[in-house]
């Protein structure tokens, strides 16, 4: 399907609010629109201009296999703003998968956008789970096509290695883009042309282990591509990627906005799989994070060899709450998210059980 809106002639809000087919919010500083389709539009406080025409999300399987926005996205759904935000004071989500191609990878992508008032930065959170029949190592990334004060063309694409962000701009408009959560595989910035969005040609950019650092765009403007590094998913599993989007009016401000996005996502996760070194001859639980919570949060583990595995959460009383995974996995580390929106107050228990290891952790929900 190919997604188009109408021109987008519509005010920013200083409340977060719902137009057909969208969801935006507007912090004073930036404004974000959420399609059903996953596109994340950015635009100026108060601005009648689109920023960013379309920012979206990636999955590559294989040199052949790209979940992407034009040729796969279908919506699950419908997007919604949150309130009250379960982080920050707007949130806005939609959740979409590949059942309009059907073709793999066979994912869900449950994305969340979150931004704080008076602030030039928002945070979006793609969580993506694997409906794919066996296990298959996948890359997260984005696309970004700017349109600049609500123009396309002759726009500069760049990426800062001291301070990690892939940033767009001309004149006074600048709009940055940066993995909070993992580091970069690649950076590809490329000039705009039509029917650019070929799955061989998303996994090329996607998977060349290097970094763009410069683009001055021709007249119709340009793209930019990145990517964290492969995660292996087996069915059920979910991967995760944050990415914290400024705007500002210098490269001063906007530089400002990407600091203070990676502060609250580090405040939110102090602790995250990527900063822990597993032992690959262990069992490891790691501790859930954000810990305390609300409504939800992530458990993961590393195991050193294929096994069949049992991680479950129970209350106090040690009635069991849900399973969160029964089978065989590969060795690798693996993570869930847990949704306790249904659950009062209170401390709860996580166990992982496997071929003689039995290790419990402990977390606490707090709303």
């Amino acid at each position: 399907m190919y997604k188009t809106v109408t021109r987008f002639f519509m005010l920013f809000f200083a409340l977060s609010i719902i137009v057909p087919a969208q969801a935006i919010f507007n912090t004073g500083q930036i404004g974000i629109t959420l399609n059903n389709y996953g596109r994340v539009r950015v635009g100026a406080p108060g601005d009648v201009d689109r920023q960013i025409d379309r920012s979206s999300l990636l999955v590559v399987k294989s040199q052949t296999e790209t979940f992407d926005y034009k040729q796969d996205a279908e919506n699950e759904v419908p997007e919604s703003v949150i309130s009250p935000s379960t982080w920050g004071d707007h949130q806005i989500n939609v959740k979409i998968n590949n059942t309009y191609s059907n073709l793999p990878p066979a994912v869900t992508a449950n994305i969340d956008v979150f931004g704080w008032n008076s602030k030039n930065f928002a945070i979006a959170r793609f969580a993506v789970i694997s409906n794919e029949t066996a296990s298959f190592s996948a890359i997260l990334g984005m696309e970004v096509i700017p349109q600049l004060g609500g123009a396309y063309g002759l726009e500069i694409l760049r990426y800062d290695n001291v301070t990690k962000t892939v940033y767009t701009h001309r004149d006074t408009h600048y709009v940055g883009y940066k993995i909070l959560n993992a580091n970069y595989n690649s950076v590809s910035l490329i000039d705009w042309y039509t029917g650019y969005e070929v799955d061989t040609s998303y996994f090329n950019w996607l998977t060349l282990t290097r970094v763009d650092t410069f683009l001055q765009t021709g007249g119709d403007g340009g793209v930019a591509l990145f990517s964290q590094h492969k995660k292996s998913l087996n069915t059920g599993d979910t991967a995760y990627m944050y990415v914290g989007i400024s705007y500002g009016t210098t490269k001063q401000t906007m530089d400002l906005g990407i600091t203070e996005a990676q502060a609250k996502y580090n405040e939110r996760f102090p602790t995250s799989i990527k900063d822990v070194v597993f032992n690959p001859s262990d069992f490891e639980l790691l501790q859930n994070y954000p810990n305390p919570f609300n409504p939800s949060t992530v458990i993961a583990y590393n195991q050193p060899k294929e096994a069949f595995v049992e991680l479950k959460v129970y209350d106090l009383l040690g009635n069991e709450i849900v399973t969160l995974f029964k089978g065989v996995n590969n060795a690798g580390v693996h993570s869930y998210n847990f949704d306790a929106s249904n659950l009062s107050n209170g401390t709860y228990f996580y166990t992982l059980r496997s071929e003689g290891v039995n290790m419990t952790r402990k977390m606490t929900i707090l709303k």
